[in-house]
């Protein structure tokens, strides 16, 4: 199943407008939605909106104003409705140790800021490599094809 939607939490509506522009030219199928603040996102979860993760993915800005986009990956591992989901971290940090943070804590995918055509296609490529496979014991997981 292909990707078809992005959940961007970013607090920097630079980097927002630089994503939109991006996938507008680089990936015109893909459709972002886009939320400042990841305390907007639950809410949407808790008033029941039903995510499609085998055709989305999530980037979370790793410094947002109110909340580590760590804590916020950690607490999408916990979602229910987010299992499977593919969830990456960005940052304009170049701290290794924040690759490693990220990636130990669950990321599937770690890019750097600001946002280039190169970083998001490197995203877009990876999804295009996966696919969800069934498994008669527990329901579906990603695959590289």
């Amino acid at each position: 199943m292909p990707i078809h939607t992005i959940y961007y939490v970013e607090d920097s509506e630079d980097e927002v407008y630089l994503a939109k522009r991006i996938l507008k030219r680089t990936q015109p199928s893909l459709t972002l939605h886009h939320f400042e603040r990841f305390d907007s996102f639950q809410t949407m979860l808790g008033e029941g909106l039903k995510l499609d993760v085998q055709g989305s993915i999530m980037v979370l800005d790793l410094n947002l104003k109110i909340c580590s986009g760590i804590d916020c990956l950690k607490t999408l591992r916990e979602e229910e409705q987010c299992a499977g989901m593919l969830i990456g971290i960005c940052t304009g940090s170049e701290d290794p140790a924040d690759r490693r943070d990220a990636l130990e804590s669950g990321a599937d995918y770690f890019i750097a800021k600001p946002l280039i055509p190169t970083g998001l296609e490197k995203i877009c490529s990876c999804i295009d490599e996966l696919e969800w496979v069934p498994d008669s014991e527990d329901g579906l997981y990603l695959r590289r094809i």
